[in-house]
């Protein structure tokens, strides 16, 4: 039988890494929201000052810097992905694949957007987050499915392998992730 002591050192050491898994979940919402934010804010400028091709610009060259800066700011990895990419910098690797499709699951099932989201501790101590991405109406300006001719054209330049259009309002777009290295920042 084992000690009293070594079992309250093994409840307090379990009780430390639930603390710290709720911890990251709560802080991988966080940062996910604020690239969320800041992406949106950006592409909404872009697309009042100089319409749809602009946003995609600013998508192309902003959308990678913004994730990066967030997640230096938070010493943890973020970005998107989705099962349908438009860039391929952003495929899914298989925890995020399977992911997304749960997430896609959830979501034909009924649940509330508010609630798709998905975190996993790892046994080395390392964490990984998604959260889904919606297609509201402003997304469908480049990715649904009645595209103007300059918003197609400057998309094929862009992206040539493209699968990120055809979509309609309300769908799974992706999903924000975010990485925790194994040990805390």
């Amino acid at each position: 039988m084992k000690k009293p002591g070594v079992l309250v050192s093994i409840i307090a050491v379990l009780a430390v890494q639930v603390a710290m898994a709720d911890e990251r979940r709560e802080q991988s919402r966080v940062i996910s929201e604020t690239l969320g934010q800041r992406l949106k804010s950006q592409l909404m400028a872009a697309m009042q000052a100089g319409g749809p091709v602009a946003a995609i610009e600013t998508c192309f060259v902003v959308a990678p810097a913004l994730a990066y800066d967030v997640g230096t700011q938070a010493k943890t990895q973020v970005g998107r992905t989705s099962l349908r990419l438009r860039s391929p910098e952003n495929a899914p690797d298989a925890w995020q694949r399977q992911q997304l499709i749960s997430l896609q699951q959830r979501l034909d099932n009924g649940e509330a957007w508010d609630t798709l989201e998905t975190f996993e501790v790892l046994d080395n101590g390392s964490a990984r987050y998604l959260k889904a991405i919606p297609v509201q109406a402003p997304c469908l300006t480049c990715h649904g499915s009645n595209l103007g001719p300059t918003v197609a054209t400057r998309l094929r330049d862009l992206y040539p392998d493209d699968a990120a259009t055809g979509y309609v309002l309300g769908e799974l777009r992706g999903a924000f992730v975010v990485d925790w290295p194994a040990k805390a920042p």
